[in-house]
């Protein structure tokens, strides 16, 4: 376990404005829509836990016993990173206290694509983290720095280089069926259709629902007017994301329809994790920049749901690649806080040098109001399969931790 405090210096990147401001160039698609810029709250310690940060939640308050040193009364995050290099097949899962950089590190067996947190009468500190083709319940002790995997299910039949990536657990407010939905990515011969898809969980069983994405990533649900449940989803090199009705019953997927198309994008950016706001009515979707060799801004978007529009854009100043977010609201505020994650990956040394903001956490100010929806699997009891321990000390450090 890695511990540590800070990670950034104050000030330092913390590009600001207070209200939406106005910037657009001739031909960009997102003229005249407001436009507003991040801050970074942290940068990781070490530029292995900047390469591919992906995975964003918050955690409530009482779900993780926390060390003094972390229990603020603020918000708590928790995130993977999926690999620590390009030649990495190990990752990490980071739990983080944005407002004073505190936080904790648990390395783990494999590449992690996701992390949700579990209810399950008292206990506490449960997650399903996804590791390569592993769906595992983990629990993981912030105090003593321990972490042990439960149980564990595999992914039938996983392809040449397909692992696990983004994914989305069963809404906590259907708790008679605990579920979720497994997304994967594969990395033989690139993203290419077919190499990777959809999986149904249950507690002792993974079924393929579809075998047709390359690149699975940023997933929501939401009701429909007549009751249905709706899965968003996005395939990142497809170009654009989609919502088809789901049936937890059969744990079959309805036809699809295309939300967002970014295909026509001039700037070789592609859809990666979103979210759904508060009221349904917007989604929000981080954009990553695969081109991106010059000094490049980073951006989210929001876009309606029903209109399909541009409504919103955040700007995340030499940070192009950005993966994913999440909303959460601090105490006593009535608007949810934007967290957003980047990456360093694809990088070379110029485009680096050029974008020496990729691979921190950021945050902005938003005008969403309401409650942040949490994504939490409610299980009625936990039971132990196919489990090993795996349990790593680590040492604890209090210099703040600068920028790598």
């Amino acid at each position: 376990i890695r511990w540590g405090e800070g990670g950034r210096r104050p000030g330092e990147g913390c590009l600001v404005t207070p209200e939406l401001i106005n910037k657009s160039q001739e031909g960009d698609v997102t003229m005249n829509v407001p436009r507003t810029v991040g801050k970074i709250v942290w940068v990781p310690p070490s530029l292995a836990f900047r390469f591919l940060l992906e995975g964003l939640i918050f955690v409530p308050p009482g779900a993780v016993e926390l060390p003094r040193r972390m229990s603020g009364g603020g918000v708590l995050l928790a995130m993977v990173g999926i690999q620590l290099s390009d030649t990495s097949r190990t990752g990490v899962v980071i739990f983080l206290d944005p407002d004073t950089g505190r936080h904790v590190v648990f390395p783990l067996p494999g590449r992690p694509g996701f992390i949700f947190r579990v209810r399950s009468g008292r206990k506490k500190g449960l997650f399903l983290v996804g590791i390569e083709t592993s769906i595992c319940l983990v629990q993981f002790d912030l105090i003593d720095g321990t972490s042990t995997i439960i149980s564990v299910d595999e992914i039938p039949d996983p392809r040449p280089g397909e692992i696990i990536n983004d994914s989305i657990v069963s809404p906590a407010s259907r708790e008679g069926r605990a579920f979720a939905i497994i997304g994967t990515k594969c990395f033989t011969e690139g993203f290419f259709p077919g190499g990777a898809g959809l999986y149904h969980w249950e507690p002792g069983q993974v079924r393929p629902l579809l075998r047709k994405e390359s690149c699975s990533n940023g997933k929501y649900w939401r009701v429909n007017a007549d009751g249905q449940l709706i899965l968003g989803d996005i395939d990142s090199p497809t170009g654009y994301s989609t919502e088809a009705v789901f049936d937890p019953a059969t744990a079959t997927l309805g036809r699809r329809r295309i939300l967002i198309d970014l295909r026509a994008d001039k700037n070789f950016r592609v859809l990666d994790g979103q979210v759904l706001t508060p009221d349904g009515k917007s989604v929000i979707p981080a954009l990553f920049n695969y081109g991106a060799v010059t000094k490049t801004d980073g951006e989210v978007h929001r876009y309606g749901r029903e209109s399909r529009r541009l409504e919103q854009v955040w700007v995340f100043p030499e940070s192009p690649q950005m993966t994913t977010v999440c909303l959460a609201r601090k105490p006593g505020r009535k608007r949810c806080t934007l967290y957003a994650l980047s990456a360093i990956e694809h990088m070379k040394p110029a485009a680096f040098a050029a974008n020496p903001n990729s691979g921190v956490v950021w945050e902005a100010e938003t005008d969403i109001e309401g409650e942040p929806r949490e994504d939490v699997l409610v299980l009625k009891s936990v039971e132990t399969r196919s489990a090993h321990a795996f349990a790593r000390k680590g040492r604890s450090s209090r210099r703040p931790q600068r920028r790598a």
